[in-house]
């Protein structure tokens, strides 16, 4: 009990990726990973690749990236895409297990 309510035990938890427009508000808000992406270059992004673009970023495919992004006319493509591939980490699935960490 915690504050005089019940608590549960989880034997497993599955931290699920976003997807869609979550992926979109994701990048956008976060400028840390994903300098200088807002959220209209996170909407073209997503509107283009649609779920490859988590894929380009897990695969950390920054050629592939870069194309995308010079053809929908995102600036300094080369360095936005390496620096998203960087920070792209966040969009992979983890499985946590009991006794296990998330922190990498």
């Amino acid at each position: 009990m915690y504050g005089g309510s019940k608590q549960i035990k989880a034997r497993e938890a599955l931290m699920v990726r976003p997807s869609g427009e979550h992926i979109i508000d994701l990048i956008a808000a976060d400028q840390v990973r994903f300098p200088g992406i807002g959220k209209t270059y996170a909407r073209r992004l997503y509107g283009d690749l649609g779920e490859r673009l988590r894929q380009l970023l897990n695969e950390k495919d920054d050629f592939s990236l870069a194309d995308t992004m010079r053809r929908l006319g995102i600036p300094n493509a080369d360095d936005a895409a390496q620096r998203m591939v960087e920070g792209g980490r966040i969009l992979a699935l983890q499985r946590l297990s009991p006794g296990s960490t998330a922190c990498h």
